[in-house]
């Protein structure tokens, strides 16, 4: 029996030497790490402003501090192999700090900071002060931009460490592998390069034009196209003018430079006989008239009459003064002329008769608009009897 309670006082001694040789192993390991760390930085993150490689770009940095601590610098190193604290680090082809400058600091970041380079690495960034501030574990949040990165050439990830250290004297001294001194505390950052993501898509060019004498709200419901421009009969008198505003012209065109309308035809004709085209000075021209009672003419003008004001109206086809085109009163398919309210009224057949016609107006780009074409028919007593018609075509052409 005593010789078994001895063997096993030995076996006890034994397990306990190698219990304590384990631990002395483990404590020795921790001493010999590279950095010392009295915490790591949370909260920590960059962003980039960019992540196209080669581009310059803006780099904003923030953490929360760990160690209650006066913070003389921050050192933020960028490794293309890893974040791991103490690692050899290879920096990123093509990264660059350029000349250092930072911006936006945190206002904890009190007193002067200065941007440089660590040991000439142009892709480390020293930021220190001379006088260092208290900054408070835990709750301490830290950011800055650094407005003067390029970022690597090459597409894919690569990794930032960020330190903080006593002072800035400490901060200039770091070396990625080295026991640095008055390192307070760290933390690994990871971010990415990608190459611009390019979306297409055609917008082709659109033209959308129609006339129509039965007050339509779009094309796609537009309908008539005869005007009968008289009395209830249609039929004109030397006694006054009779005015017809039935025809409007709808269009939306996403041309650039917008469209012109233009119209093209002849006067009212009957044979060889003609109601003359409505204009003053030397016929036919491009100066309108206005209506004269007892003298043939046969003109227009037109308005922008509904819709997005986006339809201007030719000189010659305006109506004069302001306002006088949308003033007219349709007096056509009724007994009583007149309504022709003081406007002018135009039909330069030189050019509506010939192969590209007159323009009427001009339209910009957006959303449909509505033109009204106010007509003006005139007679005189001399006038031969007969049934007097036109073909009149309007063509709306975009330039894109």
């Amino acid at each position: 029996m005593k010789i078994v309670q001895h063997f096993r006082k030995i076996t006890y001694m034994i397990a306990s030497l190698v219990m304590l040789s384990g631990t002395i192993s483990f404590i020795g390991a921790e001493a010999v790490h590279a950095f010392p760390l009295y915490g790591e930085v949370q909260s920590r993150s960059i962003e980039m402003s960019t992540s196209v490689p080669g581009a310059a770009a803006t780099y904003h940095v923030t953490f929360t501090v760990a160690t209650t601590a006066s913070v003389g610098g921050i050192v933020v190193d960028f490794c293309s192999n890893d974040p791991i604290l103490g690692d050899t680090c290879t920096a990123p082809t093509g990264l660059s700090i350029g000349t250092p400058t930072v911006s936006g600091a945190s206002t904890n970041l009190t007193g002067t900071w200065t941007a440089a380079k660590i040991a000439s690495s142009a892709s480390t960034l020293g930021y220190t002060t001379a006088t260092p501030v208290a900054l408070t574990g835990g709750t301490s949040i830290v950011y800055f931009d650094i407005t003067s990165m390029t970022n690597p050439t090459t597409t894919g990830s690569l990794y930032a460490r960020l330190y903080t250290f006593d002072t800035a004297t400490d901060a200039g001294s770091y070396t990625a592998t080295g026991a640095d001194t008055g390192l307070i505390d760290g933390g690994g950052v990871a971010l990415s390069t990608n190459p611009t993501l390019n979306v297409t898509a055609k917008v082709q060019e659109e033209l959308t034009f129609c006339i129509d004498t039965n007050s339509a709200a779009n094309c796609s419901t537009a309908s008539g196209n005869s005007v009968a421009l008289g009395d209830s009969h249609g039929v004109l008198s030397s006694q006054g003018a009779y005015v017809d505003k039935t025809t409007q012209y709808i269009v939306q065109t996403n041309a650039s430079v917008g469209a012109a309308i233009r119209i093209e035809g002849n006067t009212l004709s009957f044979g060889s006989n003609q109601i003359a085209a409505a204009c003053s000075g030397s016929c036919p021209g491009a100066t309108p008239a206005t209506s004269a009672v007892g003298t043939s003419q046969f003109g227009l003008c037109t308005y922008d009459s509904a819709g997005a004001a986006t339809i201007t109206a030719a000189a010659t086809y305006n109506g004069g003064a302001a306002g006088k085109c949308a003033g007219t009163t349709q007096t056509a398919g009724t007994t009583t002329p007149g309504g022709d309210n003081g406007a002018s009224f135009g039909l330069n057949t030189t050019l509506t008769s010939g192969t590209y016609g007159d323009t009427l107006a001009n339209v910009v780009a957006g959303a449909q608009a509505t033109g009204t074409l106010v007509f003006l028919g005139n007679i005189s007593v001399t006038q031969p009897a007969g049934i007097y018609t036109t073909a009149l075509t309007l063509v709306a052409t975009g330039t894109y």
